[in-house]
């Protein structure tokens, strides 16, 4: 077995003999000695080659750091931060009070039948969202029982008339006979006292005097009978003529209602809601339509007390002196509406308060801003209209009779508050902002230590603080 594997393998002949000796044949002891000790002699001479290395490199460390020269360390300046600034300037100009509104109609016509009937016709224009013009038909009731009136009326007029014409002939020709009668008596009048003159000398007899008599007597009798007739025709021509006159009046009020079967818009709009439809049967004062009037809008908004201040102060108020308490100066106002990042603007005007009083729920005062030309604003092209709840941004430009401060919208601090700068350094000072937008605010001088000329701080700065040195951008 030892043969073959030999033959296999090398490394097999340096077994064998510790297998012999396992089995029992002795070496000589200084054999295995050298054998144990050849592994000692390799671990001591890495160990010593390992040790020179690194006391090598430590000598050689040790002359570069002696070679190597180090700065002196000095120590640090203090760090000034370095700011811009912006001067002081009076302000001259309107303050902005700016608020938000919704557009509001002036006014909302809501149009109603004021007849029945059946409506045999409806403008295709009558549907919500059209523009109507003053004067065009919306609807039409049936107007054949209006015409029939109107008809009857009219012959009843004619006859009515034609009894009153009568009447007054009558009169004519009373007049006429009394003039007759007057003469008839006249003469009955003297041919009795012919008679009576002549009777005493006996011509005629007492017969023939009493006949004489009894001709005056119906002479006289005939006039005051036709004086009875013309007094009784003047009142009846007055009564013809009142029934005449009522007849006229029942005939205008049929002519009306004809006139009143079309349903015609009373302003130029648009129409908002529409109640009726062609063949319904409608009552006399039912709701037909509603018109809303594009020609004029208001803006609803309200303002603060302390907001409106600023408007009872500002110039050509006369509400003080006239002791007007409800009447607002004609501020101008700029509406704005941003529509895909363009925006439109309309000019207006302060008109009045929407209200007698404080809202009891925001505490502000509701107010209308009437928009001058709500069809056309700074935008020429593809603008806008004003719409009924359109939400917009309102600019109230009041004039202030105070003094007031000007400075960069980028000097106020938060807490109301702006850096000023004076001798390089900083000082804090609390302000009264009256007025804030993107590029300016307005400060009131009463609560400020701030005056015209000074100089403040626009630029950030860092840990500010009382009394800091600062070094200024030139």
């Amino acid at each position: 077995m030892s043969a073959i594997a030999n033959e296999k393998t090398g490394r097999q002949t340096t077994s064998l003999p510790s297998l012999q000796t396992r089995q029992g044949r002795n070496h000589p002891p200084h054999t295995q000695q050298l054998s144990a000790g050849k592994p000692v002699y390799k671990q001591l001479y890495r160990g010593i080659l390992s040790i020179l290395l690194l006391g090598g490199g430590m000598a050689g460390y040790g002359l570069l750091s002696r070679s190597t020269t180090h700065p002196q360390k000095k120590s640090p300046e203090p760090f000034i931060p370095r700011i811009d600034i912006a001067t002081v300037k009076p302000f001259e100009k309107y303050i902005s009070i700016v608020s938000d509104g919704e557009v509001v109609p002036l006014r909302e016509v809501k149009v109603g039948a004021e007849v029945q009937g059946r409506i045999t016709f409806k403008s295709p224009n009558s549907r919500i969202g059209c523009y109507i013009k003053k004067g065009d038909v919306l609807v039409q009731i049936d107007p054949r029982d209006f015409e029939f009136e109107v008809k009857r009326l009219q012959s009843e007029l004619t006859e009515a008339q034609a009894n009153l014409d009568e009447v007054k002939t009558d009169r004519v020709n009373t007049t006429d006979q009394i003039e007759i009668a007057k003469q008839e008596l006249a003469i009955r009048n003297r041919e009795l006292k012919r008679y009576e003159k002549i009777a005493t000398r006996g011509a005629f007899s007492q017969a023939d005097l009493d006949a004489t008599r009894l001709n005056e007597l119906n002479a006289r009798n005939n006039l005051q009978k036709l004086e009875g007739q013309i007094r009784i025709s003047h009142a009846k021509i007055k009564g013809r003529e009142s029934f005449l006159k009522r007849i006229q009046t029942q005939l205008s009020q049929a002519r009306l209602d004809l006139e009143r079967t079309k349903i015609i818009a009373p302003i130029s709009g648009l129409i908002t809601q529409v109640n009726v439809e062609q063949g319904s049967f409608i009552q006399k004062g039912a709701e037909v339509i509603t018109i809303q009037d594009t020609t004029t809008f208001e803006v609803d908004l309200s303002l603060p007390i302390t907001k409106m201040q600023w408007i009872w102060e500002s110039s050509g108020s006369e509400i003080q002196a006239n002791f007007k308490q409800y009447e607002l100066p004609e501020l101008p106002a700029i509406i704005r509406f941003n529509s895909n990042e363009i925006d439109y603007k309309w000019q207006g005007i302060l008109h009045r308060y929407a209200s007698s009083g404080v809202d009891e729920t925001t505490r502000t005062v509701p107010l209308r801003i009437r928009v001058l030309r709500p069809m056309r604003s700074t935008l020429t092209s593809t603008q806008p209209e004003l719409m009924d709840g359109m939400f917009v941004n309102v600019e109230i430009q009041a004039k202030i009779n105070r003094e007031l401060l000007q400075v960069p919208a980028s000097a106020i601090q938060p807490g109301d508050s702006i850096w000023s700068v004076s001798d390089g350094q900083i000082r804090h000072n609390e302000i009264d902002v009256l007025s804030l937008n993107s590029e300016t605010a307005v400060i009131n001088v009463g609560k400020s230590s701030l005056q015209v000329g000074d100089l403040v701080v626009i630029s950030p700065v860092v840990d500010a603080r009382e009394g800091m040195r600062v070094k200024v951008i030139k």
